[in-house]
C-alpha cells in the first residue's frame, strides 16, 4: 500500500548573497543544516505482487541528515545530504532497517520580482533495506540498495535575510522483501508523498575569482572524492544443473565512495584511485554477497569550448580483488580472486566553483565483463555500469 511521508527540514542555515561583484570578488551562497525525516502511516507487504496473505506492516521511523548547499547561479542550487542516524523497526520479532543514503540534487528558483516564488527540486538518492534477522533463527534477509529520484514542487517565501520553503514531494521505487524458507524476494512498485519544510537564513560569502588561462585551469596536483552508484547489470547463474541455487541475474545496485590523487598537465589528468563496493541478493534461504576492492590508474583527457564546462573521456585500468560469500542454509562459503579490470568513462566537469580551485563533475562509466570462478564448474560473470553522481576535486594550482 502507498503511504504518506512527512519531511521536516530544520536548522537549515543558508547563504544567499547580495549583488556585490567586481573583477576580484564573486558572491557565493552556501548553506548548512540538519534534516529530520519522519515517516508515518503504514505499508502492508504481501507474499506476491498480486496480493495474497499479508505478512507484515511497516510502522513509523525517523531519520536525521546533515545538508550542505551551494549556488551555481542566482537561480540554480545544488545540495548534498548525508544521513547521520536512522531508526529500525521490530515487528513480529523481525528487525527491519529502512533508510535513504547520500542525496545529491538541484533546486531551481526562477528570477521573479516577488516575495513568493515557485521552485522545483530534483534529487538522486539510494534507498536501502536491511532485514537484520529472518523468520527462522540465524536466517538472513537481503541488504538491497535501489536508486530513488524524489521530485519536489513548492513555493519559496522571501523575507529580509531569510526564506521559508514549503513543497509537496513524490517519489516512486521498487520495494523488495525476504519471506523466509518457503518464499523468495518479490518487488512491488511503491509511491510516496511527503510535505517538505525548510527555513533558510541568508548571509554573504565572498571569494576571489580565478584569472588563469584556460589551459592552466586544469593543471596541477589534485585530490578528489566521488559518490558512485554501480548498476551490476549482469549477475549470471551458476553453471550447474541444480536450478535451486542461482545467483540472481536481475540488476542490482550498490553505493560506494571513490578517492583519487593525481597530477594535471594542460588538459590531461593522470591519477590513482581507490574504491570498495559490495552488492548482495537473497533467494529462499540463500544469502549471497559479491564485493570488489579496486586500486587503479585513471587517464583523463578534457576538452574546452570556451566556457567553464569541460567534457572529458577517461580510461581506468585497475587491479581488483573480487570476493564472493554465500550463506546456504547457514553453511558459509567464501571465494576470492584477483582480476585486472578496465573501465571507460565519459562526463563533464564544471570549473571553477565559487570556491577557488574546486571543481564539480558527473560521469557515467562502463566496466568490461569479469568472471569469478567459484569452483571448477561454477562461476559468476558480471559487468557493471556506474553513475558518478558527483565528484569534488581540489587542485593545487
Amino acid at each position: 500500500m502507498k503511504f504518506f511521508q512527512i519531511i521536516i527540514l530544520c536548522l537549515f542555515i543558508s547563504a544567499t548573497a547580495t549583488s556585490q561583484e567586481d573583477e576580484n570578488v564573486t558572491v557565493s551562497k552556501v548553506s548548512f543544516g540538519i534534516n529530520l525525516n519522519s515517516y508515518f502511516g503504514g505499508e502492508t507487504l504481501y507474499f506476491n505482487e498480486n496480493g495474497g496473505i499479508p505478512r507484515i506492516s511497516l510502522g513509523p521511523s525517523s531519520e536525521f541528515k546533515i545538508t550542505i548547499q551551494n549556488s551555481i547561479s542566482d537561480r540554480l542550487f545544488y545540495k548534498i545530504s548525508l544521513p547521520l542516524y536512522n531508526t529500525s523497526q521490530t515487528i513480529d520479532q523481525q528487525k527491519i532497517s529502512f533508510r535513504t543514503g547520500l542525496d545529491f540534487g538541484f533546486t531551481y528558483i526562477p528570477k521573479l520580482e516577488a516575495r513568493i516564488k515557485p521552485f522545483l527540486a530534483v534529487a538522486f538518492t539510494t534507498l536501502n533495506y536491511e532485514h537484520i534477522n529472518g523468520f527462522r533463527p540465524n536466517s538472513y534477509g537481503p541488504k538491497i540498495t535501489r536508486i530513488n529520484v524524489p521530485i519536489t514542487i513548492g513555493l519559496s517565501f522571501s523575507f529580509s535575510n531569510s526564506r521559508l520553503m514549503a513543497g509537496l514531494n513524490y517519489n516512486t521505487y521498487k520495494h523488495f522483501y525476504y519471506y523466509g524458507s518457503n518464499f523468495a524476494s518479490f518487488g512491488t512498485d511503491v509511491g510516496r508523498f511527503s510535505i517538505s519544510l525548510s527555513s533558510v537564513y541568508d548571509f554573504n560569502y565572498n571569494n576571489s575569482k580565478t584569472t588563469k588561462p584556460i589551459n592552466d585551469v586544469l593543471s596541477g596536483l589534485y585530490f578528489s572524492s566521488s559518490a558512485i552508484i554501480t548498476n551490476w547489470v549482469r549477475l549470471s547463474d551458476f553453471n550447474q544443473t541444480d536450478n535451486t541455487r542461482k545467483f540472481i541475474s536481475k540488476p542490482n545496485f550498490s553505493f560506494s565512495p571513490e578517492f583519487n590523487i593525481g597530477l594535471g598537465v594542460d588538459m590531461w589528468d593522470i591519477g590513482i584511485n581507490y574504491r570498495k563496493e559490495k552488492t548482495s541478493t537473497s533467494s529462499f534461504d540463500v544469502l549471497q554477497e559479491l564485493s570488489r576492492t579496486s586500486i587503479g590508474i585513471e587517464l583523463r583527457r578534457s576538452f574546452n569550448f570556451k566556457s567553464q564546462f569541460y567534457p572529458f573521456v577517461a580510461v581506468n585500468p585497475a587491479y581488483s580483488r573480487l570476493t564472493f560469500h554465500e550463506n546456504y542454509y547457514n553453511i558459509g562459503n567464501m571465494v576470492s580472486s584477483n582480476k585486472l579490470s578496465f573501465r571507460g568513462k565519459v562526463g563533464i566537469e564544471y570549473f571553477p566553483l565559487k570556491y577557488k580551485n574546486i571543481s564539480i563533475s558527473s560521469a557515467i562509466s562502463y566496466t568490461m565483463p569479469l568472471k569469478l570462478e567459484i569452483t571448477e564448474n561454477k562461476n559468476i560473470n558480471f559487468t557493471s555500469i556506474e553513475f558518478n553522481i558527483i565528484e569534488l576535486k581540489y587542485r593545487l594550482n
